[in-house]
């Protein structure tokens, strides 16, 4: 979300709207599209206006997502709105406001303990604060056993994120962004390191540090800096804030109304209006029955609120660039939404990739032989000859436990081994033994040295080929679904509208 936040600030905000924005470029069932939307994309995607298949392609998406109802899932909607108040902000802020929001908390970074940010990621399990002592135990349990499952080489990091967190993505932090105990770790950790569980008021945390450096000049992190402070700005901005926009909105008092609501706690007289719309002391009492407080810090109050939300209507209703940032927002969101549910959808779809690669298996054919087998090393001939008699019978899937259960048994072990697909130059004794490349010498507990397997061309089985099949397959399945989405959608693109849009 951070990502499309200042995307969107950057690219969409400083666009102004011309005269284009009347003229419909295209209509997807119906929906009309505007030039300016086609536009911006371009700006934000870094793309020449002449290449309209991309947009297309997203606002398909978008229109199979809202025909999905992903725009009422809540967290869309909570997105969408943190991002409405951040840009309604960002639109009433005087630039000097802006500018000094920003500032005071790179002030404060800068100034802290701290100076410099550091990317991390962990496996995170939120608990709650009424959390019971028995569910407290098996939360810290099940963190000590990821960490013993990493530490010993069984699990790795990334791993256990993507199976474990309840946050996926890594993430930067400075100074004052994060509980006190998040960030005595993440400050301390060498880069590249993984800390023990521990704990702060969110939930119990594995960290490790990615990377750190300096933190950035304010003007490479000010949009940044402001997102964060706009939460939380600081009561003289705020008011010059209201100071600004009663100017805008031509806000007038009626000092009759005012004295009697002061003097007596309630009036039903008119206290103030704004572009000539009259706010009464029969508003007023709504508001102060949920604000219990004097009159004058009451009135203050009410006046605040409603100045603000009388500027944030009107930037709804009057202002179409406004609008129009927000619906882009909205739509990519919306485009996320649906190539995650997507995505999701291929990736368990294993008779699909297997197809796949039964119809593409030339192409995943290796330039050089490999051998896949096993090494094994014995401390007698006549052993290393029975190991391997045994093992001709199991399936290669089985040697290594049958190695375990029923050789190497009572504490002694008698044959190690070295599994894997192995290409020249990975292993001195399969360059030796298989393609006759080089020497080895053996080792000096187990001197008998013997391989078991078989050369291979290529991968035999899909599981073989690993991600770069998957994202093959990935890449194949989108041009199907977008080709479904052209299919099942009426596209209608105004063509001399177009051309006007490629001549700019």
């Amino acid at each position: 979300m951070k990502r499309l936040l200042g995307l969107m600030i950057m690219f969409l905000l400083i666009n102004t709207i011309g005269a284009q924005q009347k003229h419909i470029l295209m209509k997807i069932d119906g929906e009309e599209i505007t030039c300016t939307e086609y536009q911006n994309f371009c700006s934000k995607e870094s793309i020449p206006v002449q290449a309209i298949r991309p947009f297309v392609d997203f606002k398909l998406k978008v229109h199979a997502a809202k025909q999905l109802k992903l725009d009422t899932l809540k967290t869309i909607r909570d997105n969408l709105e943190a991002f409405r108040i951040l840009l309604s902000q960002r639109y009433l802020l005087s630039q000097k406001g802006v500018d000094s929001l920003a500032f005071n908390r790179y002030k404060s970074q800068t100034n802290s303990k701290h100076t410099e940010r550091v990317y991390v990621s962990h496996i995170f399990l939120h608990i709650p604060q009424n959390v019971t002592s028995n569910r407290l135990n098996t939360c810290m349990a099940f963190m000590d056993s990821i960490n013993g499952k990493i530490l010993t080489g069984n699990l790795s990091f990334d791993r256990a994120v993507e199976l474990y967190s309840e946050e996926k993505e890594p993430f930067w932090i400075q100074s004052l962004q994060m509980p006190a105990e998040f960030e005595e770790i993440a400050f301390t950790l060498p880069t590249g390191q993984i800390s023990r569980p521990f704990f702060t008021p969110q939930g119990i945390h594995i960290l490790k540090v990615l990377q750190k450096e300096e933190i950035p000049a304010y003007e490479v992190v000010k949009d940044q800096l402001f997102r964060e402070a706009i939460q939380c700005p600081l009561p003289h901005i705020v008011q010059s804030q209201v100071d600004s926009l009663k100017t805008r909105y031509n806000f007038q008092i009626d000092k009759t109304g005012m004295s009697d609501f002061l003097k007596n706690g309630a009036t039903d007289k008119n206290l103030f209006a704004l572009d000539g719309k009259t706010y009464s002391g029969h508003d007023l009492a709504l508001f102060t029955q949920a604000h219990p407080s004097l009159p004058q810090r009451q009135l203050e109050e009410f006046i605040t609120k409603t100045v603000l939300d009388y500027a944030y209507l009107k930037l709804h209703t009057d202002s179409s660039n406004f609008t129009l940032v927000l619906r882009s927002y909205q739509d990519s969101l919306l485009c996320q939404a649906i190539t995650k549910h997507w995505r999701n959808e291929i990736l368990t779809d294993t008779s699909g990739v297997k197809s796949f690669f039964k119809h593409n298996i030339k192409k995943y054919r290796w330039s050089h032989e490999r051998y896949e087998g096993i090494v094994l090393h014995s401390t007698t001939k006549r052993i290393g000859k029975k190991v391997k008699k045994f093992l001709k019978k199991l399936p290669v899937s089985e040697w290594e436990e049958a190695i375990r259960l029923g050789v190497n048994t009572n504490g002694k072990t008698v044959v190690r081994i070295e599994k894997g697909l192995f290409s020249l130059g990975d292993n001195d004794y399969i360059d030796d033994l298989v393609f006759k490349k080089g020497t080895s010498q053996p080792m000096a507990n187990f001197p008998y040295v013997s391989v078991l397997g078989k050369k291979k061309k290529g991968p035999e089985h899909w599981t073989e080929v690993g991600n770069i099949l998957w994202e093959d397959y990935l890449r194949d399945q989108q041009e199907i679904w977008l080709r479904q989405l052209h299919h099942t959608a009426k596209v209608e693109i105004n063509e001399e509208v177009l051309k006007t849009v490629n001549n700019h």
